[in-house]
C-alpha cells in the first residue's frame, strides 16, 4: 500500500510509488541508479521543512535524513563534512564536542544541511553566509547515477548552480561546510514603535552578527531581535523541558482556534499579546540562538528585496492588511542576508532584506497571500523557494540574470530531468 508524504506544514502532500532510505553514499548512488534505468522521476526530502511543494515526489521519494552524522573535521581548512541528511541542530551539537560550531548557526534547527542550501535559507545576518555559502564542497549523485563532488576546487564552474539547486541537479550525499570557533551568544530582544525603530534598522544590521525583526499584525510596535558572539567556549542553557513546550503547544492551539472561530477577535488578541512583550537578554550557546521548529504548523510566504527597500516592508504589509480586512494572527517578520553568487539567489551579489508572512495551516492563508505577493511582485520582490508563491519560469527568466545559466548546468547534470515534480516544472521549465 503507498503511503503518504506530508511536509511538516501540512501543506504540500505526495503519493510516491516508492520510497528510498539510503544509508550511505552507495546506497543513494545506487537508488538514483535504479530511478535512472527505470526512467521514474525522483525528488528529495530532507527534514520537510519547506512550506512550498518543492520536495513532492508524485513517483519516488528519496528520504535523505539515513544520511547523517559528522564524517570528518579539517581544522586546518576550517571545515567539517557531514552526512546530507544531517540537521542543523545535530550539526551544532556534533561540532560542539569538538569546540567547533557552524559559521552560521541560525537556521531552522530541524531543517537539514543540505535542504537549507538547496532551498536558499538565509537565517538573519548581513555578516554571516547564507546556508548556501556556508558550503564549501558536496558529493552528489547526478540525473544520470555518476557520483561527483562539486566545490570551490573541484567542477567549480558548476558550484554557483549546484550549492543552491532546488534538488534539481542531483541529490547530495555529503555536504562540508565552513566552522566557526565555539562561542557564546548574547542575545537582546527589545521593543520599539515600528517608525522610529526601521528608520535605523538597517545601520543596526551591520553592527551585530544577527539582526531580525518581529511584528504582529493590528499592533503598532516591533520587537528586534539582535545577537553577537563571544568567542570563548559554547556553552546552551537548558531549553524547555516536555512540559513547557506542552503547555506552549496547548496556549497555541487555543488562541488559533479563536482566531479561526471568531476572526474578528484576532486584532485585540494581538493587541494583547503585544502589550506582554519585554525587553530581556540572555547568553546562550549556539544551539540556544538557533530558530526553534514552532509549536503548530503553518504556512509561510517570503519575498526579497534590495536592501535600501527595507524601512518601507512592514508599513506596506501593515497598510495591506488594513485595506482588505484582514485578520492576521501570525506575526510578520523581516531577515537580512549579504550577497553571494549563486545563480538562483534572490540576494545575488547584493545584501537584501526578506519580510516573511505566516499563517497558521488550520487558517486559510490563500486571500492573505495572494494580495501581498501581488504587492511584492509589483515592488519587484523576489520569492524565497521554499515558501508559496506562484512564480513561473518564464518570470524568473526576466529578473534573475543567472536563470539561463542555472539552467545550463540543469542540461549537463539532470538532461532527462529525472530530479523533477510539479513545482520544479513550474520554476524551472522543462
Amino acid at each position: 500500500m503507498a503511503s503518504t508524504w506530508t511536509n511538516w506544514a501540512r501543506t504540500a502532500r505526495a503519493t510516491p510509488t516508492r520510497i528510498e532510505r539510503p544509508d550511505t553514499s552507495a546506497d543513494l548512488a545506487a537508488a538514483v541508479r535504479k530511478t535512472v534505468d527505470s526512467g521514474e522521476r525522483v525528488r528529495a526530502v530532507g527534514g520537510g521543512m519547506s512550506t512550498s511543494g518543492i520536495a513532492a515526489a508524485p513517483e519516488v521519494l528519496i528520504d535523505t535524513r539515513g544520511l547523517r552524522g559528522l564524517r570528518r573535521i579539517d581544522r586546518e581548512a576550517g571545515t567539517a563534512t557531514f552526512g546530507a541528511g544531517t540537521s542543523a541542530a545535530e550539526a551544532v551539537a556534533l561540532l560542539e564536542t569538538e569546540g567547533l560550531s557552524l559559521s552560521n548557526a541560525t537556521s531552522n534547527s530541524g531543517a537539514t544541511l543540505a535542504g537549507s542550501a538547496a532551498t536558499g535559507s538565509q537565517g538573519s545576518s548581513l555578516r554571516l553566509p547564507s546556508a548556501p555559502s556556508q558550503l564549501v564542497e558536496v558529493e552528489l549523485v547526478s540525473g544520470t547515477g555518476e557520483v561527483l563532488r562539486v566545490g570551490e576546487r573541484k567542477n567549480a564552474e558548476l558550484w554557483p548552480a549546484v550549492r543552491l539547486s532546488l534538488g534539481a541537479l542531483g541529490i547530495m550525499s555529503e555536504v562540508t561546510v565552513r566552522t566557526a570557533p565555539s562561542h557564546r551568544v548574547s542575545i537582546d530582544e527589545y521593543t520599539g514603535s515600528m517608525t522610529s525603530t526601521l528608520d535605523s534598522i538597517v545601520r543596526m544590521a551591520h553592527q551585530v552578527d544577527t539582526l531580525s525583526v518581529s511584528w504582529l499584525p493590528h499592533t503598532s510596535r516591533v520587537t528586534v531581535r539582535t545577537a553577537v558572539r563571544e568567542i570563548g567556549a559554547g556553552y546552551d542553557e537548558p531549553g524547555p523541558g516536555r512540559l513547557v513546550r506542552g503547555v506552549g503547544r496547548a496556549c497555541a492551539g487555543l488562541r488559533v482556534g479563536l482566531a479561526k472561530s471568531f476572526p474578528q477577535a484576532v486584532p485585540a488578541m494581538n493587541r494583547a499579546q503585544s502589550s506582554l512583550a519585554h525587553d530581556r537578554s540572555e547568553v546562550t550557546g549556539p544551539a540556544g540562538a538557533m530558530a526553534a521548529t514552532p509549536p503548530l504548523p503553518r504556512a509561510s510566504m517570503a519575498y526579497t528585496f534590495p536592501l535600501d527597500r527595507t524601512p518601507e516592508l512592514l508599513p506596506a504589509v501593515d497598510e495591506l492588511i488594513r485595506r482588505n480586512r484582514f485578520n492576521v494572527p501570525s506575526a510578520v517578520q523581516l531577515t537580512f542576508s549579504p550577497g553571494d553568487d549563486a545563480y538562483l539567489s534572490a540576494s545575488y551579489n547584493a545584501p537584501t532584506a526578506t519580510v516573511w508572512l505566516e499563517m497558521p495551516t488550520r487558517i486559510d492563508p490563500r486571500p492573505y497571500f495572494h494580495a501581498a505577493e501581488a504587492m511584492f511582485l509589483d515592488g519587484g520582490g523576489l520569492p524565497h523557494w521554499g515558501t508559496f508563491h506562484t512564480v513561473r519560469a518564464a518570470e524568473f527568466a526576466h529578473v534573475m540574470p543567472r536563470f539561463g545559466d542555472f539552467r545550463s548546468a540543469r542540461h549537463r547534470l539532470d538532461p532527462d530531468h529525472r530530479f523533477s515534480n510539479a513545482y520544479v516544472r513550474r520554476v524551472l521549465g522543462e
